[in-house]
């Protein structure tokens, strides 16, 4: 299919469609079609660095050693149960080119409990992991930003845009993420 691409000065180029698709990004969602990721649960989710830059740390002599930035986003992740009461925090890393965490909804948010129609599939909810992750960047970002700004650096994309979530449906499941997280730094030091 051919598109004819215009400008208010006439006709400026032609463009094969099907190669501008074929080169566009085609992002579909990680997320569980269907699934209400509002309701009460436990989730194993795992961020990304940009880029996978070590912005949070490094391995020296054997030792996982945080940066500031590192530390930073331990901080932001601690403290949002303040933001959102009915999450629990479990066990939990930051890494130095990613972080692993796992969280418990403890209840179901009031966006689930009092809707009436369901939402749709691409709309967050309030309350939902989208939301709770999206603000965790964020709140990291800016902190790490504004810690920059002091040393008179420019602002930096911290997180990549998105983030893998997983499920967990039984204590055997927990149980095994618990382990994933612990033992990460040994897995990540031997690769």
């Amino acid at each position: 299919m051919w598109a004819i691409v215009g400008t208010r000065y006439g006709v400026s180029s032609i463009i094969d469609r099907k190669m501008a698709d074929i080169n566009l990004p085609n992002r579909q969602s990680t997320r569980l079609r269907g699934y209400d990721y509002a309701q009460a649960g436990a989730y194993f989710v795992t961020i990304c660095t940009a880029e996978r830059r070590p912005a949070f740390g490094r391995f020296h002599a054997g030792e996982l050693q945080l940066h500031p930035y590192g530390y930073i986003a331990a901080e932001c992740w601690q403290r949002i149960p303040e933001h959102y009461p009915t999450v629990v925090l479990d066990e939990w890393i930051v890494m130095p080119d990613h972080f692993h965490g796992i969280i418990v909804l403890a209840t179901e948010s009031s966006a689930t409990t009092n809707a009436t129609t369901p939402a749709r599939f691409s709309a967050p909810q309030s309350g939902s992991l989208s939301i709770i992750f999206n603000r965790f960047k964020g709140a990291t970002t800016r902190a790490i930003n504004r810690a920059r700004a002091e040393k008179n650096l420019s602002p930096v994309v911290v997180w990549q845009s998105r983030f893998h979530d997983r499920i967990i449906r039984d204590e055997k499941e927990l149980d095994a993420t618990r382990l994933y997280i612990a033992t990460n730094p040994a897995r990540h030091q031997a690769s």
